[in-house]
């Protein structure tokens, strides 16, 4: 009977780890990004579009290493997210970023304003 009862409780105990959502600091490792940068006016409008991500999560988008340039992609409860902003602040030129969710980077690319 105690075997039994332990058997049960193993496995309850494996089905709930298969089962467990991500945490809200981890990536999918199948996150799909798209950036494009286009100036304008001598602003650079900026559109990010996140699929395959972490659903619900507010996941960093960092440009050049550099924490100023930080903005935030809200995602929904597919892991679906974009955002277009009118005057990033970027320079003309070639860059470099980092989708982040909390200390996990998620995705790498560039993009050229």
């Amino acid at each position: 009977m105690r075997s039994v009862l332990l058997m049960v409780v193993a496995a309850a105990f494996v089905g709930s780890l298969v089962a467990a959502p991500a945490l809200a600091d981890d990536c999918t490792g199948d996150e799909r990004v798209k950036v494009s940068c286009d100036v304008k006016k001598n602003k650079s409008e900026l559109k990010i579009k996140i699929k395959n991500a972490v659903p619900d999560a507010a996941l960093t988008v960092r440009f050049d290493d550099d924490e100023e340039t930080d903005v935030v992609v809200e995602t929904n409860g597919k892991g679906k997210g974009k955002l277009k902003t009118k005057d990033s602040g970027l320079a003309e030129g070639d860059h470099t970023y980092a989708v982040i969710n909390g200390e996990s980077t998620c995705a790498t690319g560039d993009v050229t304003c």
